[in-house]
């Protein structure tokens, strides 16, 4: 199951464009990970990523950048659905699919975790701002 997650990631970010992680065992990834739970007719959802882009952007060259890396988890789309969305969106960080989804009625679902922890530091159901999202981020780090 690891194996064909990682298999369907690597293929969504070669068609999306941007460098995947190969290997997450020998990549250890940055300390902070900010994911995002969606689904691809959900426009709150869309909206989200949409500023998780921004963020992402904002802050590439930062020391914030070297400590925060996004994933955007699709739930119950294909490939094929989710790749040509991201392209046109432009989406530049991680996008993954098959993601299981926690215990929620509703989407987008936005997490904040440590690495190594299952356990979010910080968790959102629904749209949450831009800048709501970016004090937390830095709130997070500055707490390391």
């Amino acid at each position: 199951m690891v194996r064909r997650l990682l298999l369907v990631t690597l293929a969504l970010a070669l068609l999306v464009g941007c460098n995947p992680k190969i290997d997450p065992v020998e990549d250890e990834g940055k300390p902070v990970t900010v994911q995002v739970y969606w689904v691809s007719w959900c426009d709150y959802c869309k909206q989200q990523l949409d500023i998780v882009q921004e963020i992402h952007d904002e802050i590439q060259g930062e020391y914030l950048g070297e400590m925060v890396e996004f994933e955007g988890l699709n739930v119950g789309d294909s490939i094929e659905v989710v790749a040509p969305l991201a392209r046109e969106r432009g989406y530049t960080f991680l996008i993954k699919t098959g993601s299981q989804p926690p215990p929620v009625l509703a989407y987008p679902v936005t997490r904040i975790l440590l690495k190594g922890q299952d356990t979010p530091v910080a968790s959102w159901v629904g749209l949450i701002s831009k800048g709501s999202l970016y004090r937390a981020i830095i709130f997070t780090v500055n707490r390391l």
